[in-house]
């Protein structure tokens, strides 16, 4: 694990930031195995899943349905599992630039995507996503969440530093299982 010193992630951004205390478990399928999906189905989606291969996925599809992932391996240096861990998934878009990170208690793990161009996220919005499976309630994972804080904007190095003191001090007894076949869908709290 690393820690990164870029340009772009030493400041606020638009976009989105998760932060979550997670516990992500082996499920023996060969299929993607989606932890969050937000956005609509072929564009304008933002999506958090095991590929088939078992590889920790970031995946941004753009108004223009090109595809931007960042794909970092489970395991050591990587995501760890069936453990709990503070893990944070960001995309970042900046005026002439747009970034894919993630952490895990507080260490940037996997090589950041940094395009040198701004990705059109169109009217892509995290109310309305879903947790523990595909946004059609299909294809889940297998883990335990303990919390979850979503941001619509990405933070600072030290920003994310401070929260992983919060987040990993606290005792985890309490969480929700998601077994592959159990997903929540997010409410948009905003509309009645």
């Amino acid at each position: 694990m690393k820690n990164i010193r870029l340009g772009v992630e030493q400041s606020r951004n638009p976009g989105f930031s998760l932060h979550m205390v997670i516990s992500i478990h082996h499920l023996p399928v060969s299929r993607r195995k989606y932890l969050f999906d937000f956005g609509h189905a072929n564009r304008e989606r933002l999506s958090i899943y095991l590929s088939a291969g078992n590889v920790f996925t970031v995946s941004l599809i753009d108004a223009d349905r090109e595809p931007h992932p960042l794909q970092v391996p489970l395991g050591t240096g990587g995501i760890p599992t069936s453990q709990p861990i503070y893990l944070v998934c960001e995309a970042s878009v900046s005026s002439n630039s747009t970034s894919l990170r993630v952490f895990v208690n507080a260490q940037s793990v996997g090589e950041p995507v940094m395009l040198p161009f701004r990705v059109n996220l169109g009217d892509l919005d995290l109310p309305g996503g879903v947790i523990g499976s595909d946004l059609n309630g299909n294809d889940g994972a297998s883990f335990d969440l303990y919390e979850l804080a979503v941001y619509g904007a990405t933070l600072t190095d030290e920003q994310i530093a401070k929260l992983a003191e919060y987040f990993i001090k606290r005792p985890r007894t309490n969480y929700v299982a998601f077994n592959g076949n159990q997903w929540m869908r997010l409410a948009n709290f905003k509309k009645p």
